[in-house]
Order: structure tokens, then sequence, then C-alpha cells
């Protein structure tokens, strides 16, 4: 008789546990696959690092650099290297610059969606970023860097390397590098 009972008490055990299951992949709770490198990526070596980066802003009257943008530029770039525990980046000057980076480039007549792109060339890295201020502007910039170091989109939440980015809501962390990505980069490019 104890052993009828048990065999009871173990289906219902097994039904509830698929049943939560199934629950929790309708609702879209999934294991996190890293996505890695992008199929095109620079060819840095270890004696490129830090890389040499230049900002320019457009304007009306042409390509400047202004303070504001070199502050912003500089304090993403600070988080790289923070996150990866080395320098990746620095600002350099225009002869030696293997990353450039463009802010408040025009768009197309009525374009207003905020973002930027990364161009990978050999040996060099744009970055073209437009209609982002701010907390954005400064994470949009971080996740170009990102792909400027080879680093594909991800679909975890709290990386930086996710295809859009938004304002980090009070209170919560910000996005990052994720741990893979960070390891991946180390040992690519520095043979850690």
């Amino acid at each position: 008789m104890n052993f009828i009972k048990s065999w009871k008490f173990a289906a219902i055990i097994v039904a509830a546990l698929t049943i939560c299951a199934v629950g929790l992949i309708a609702y879209g709770v999934t294991t996190h696959e890293e996505a890695g490198f992008m199929e095109t990526t620079p060819n840095w070596q270890a004696n490129d690092f830090p890389l040499a980066t230049c900002v320019a802003s457009y304007n009306t009257s042409g390509v400047i650099a202004y303070s504001a943008d070199l502050e912003v530029s500089r304090y993403a770039m600070s988080l790289v290297n923070q996150r990866l525990g080395f320098n990746a980046y620095r600002l350099g000057s225009a002869s030696e610059c293997k990353v450039n980076i463009i802010l408040g480039v025009p768009t197309e007549a009525g374009w207003q969606d905020p973002g930027g792109v990364a161009t990978i060339n050999r040996g060099s890295c744009t970055i073209e970023v437009a209609n982002v201020i701010g907390e954005l502007k400064v994470l949009t910039l971080y996740h170009e860097l990102g792909h400027c170091l080879g680093l594909d989109h991800d679909d975890f939440e709290a990386s930086i390397m996710r295809p859009t980015q938004s304002v980090t809501p009070e209170g919560s962390m910000p996005p990052w590098i994720s741990d893979s990505d960070r390891s991946l980069i180390r040992s690519t490019y520095l043979g850690e």
C-alpha cells in the first residue's frame, strides 16, 4: 500500500515539474548562449593596444571635436578599459588613429531612430553615432567600441552588446561586457 502512495506522490511531483518547465519555456526563460565574435573582426595585435582613438563632431560648418563629445567618448572608453582589465582604448592624435568616433552624424530626412554603427576596415574601425544624447550616447559608444574589438550582438539582457540599448532604470546596474566576451578579447588579443 505504501508503494502505491509513494508512486502516486512521485507521479504528482513529476507532473508539477513538467508543467513548471513548460511554463518557463513559454514565458521565454531559456539558457543563454554567448555570441562571441562577429564574422568580420579586426586584425588587432597585442602591440596595437591601447588603440589610438580620435573623436570628431559634425556641426553646420564642418567636422570638429567638441570638448563635451571628447569627455563622453573618454568616459565610454574608460568603461570598456575598466571592464576588460586593460587599456584597450586611449585618445590619440589624428596621425595615429586606429579608431575614429564621429558623433552627430547627419541622417536621412525624417530619420529619428537613435543609434550607431561600427565599420571595421583592415587596421581601423570607424564609429558613427546619430540622434543620441546623455546616457544613451555613452551606452551607444560603449556598444560600438565592443564591435571595434570584434564582439557580435548578444541577446543577454545585461550585455552592452544587445542590439538595442536604453537608459538604465534608476537603481539597476548598467549593461556591461560579459565575462565570456571579456575572456575572449583578452585571450585573442593579449594571449591570456
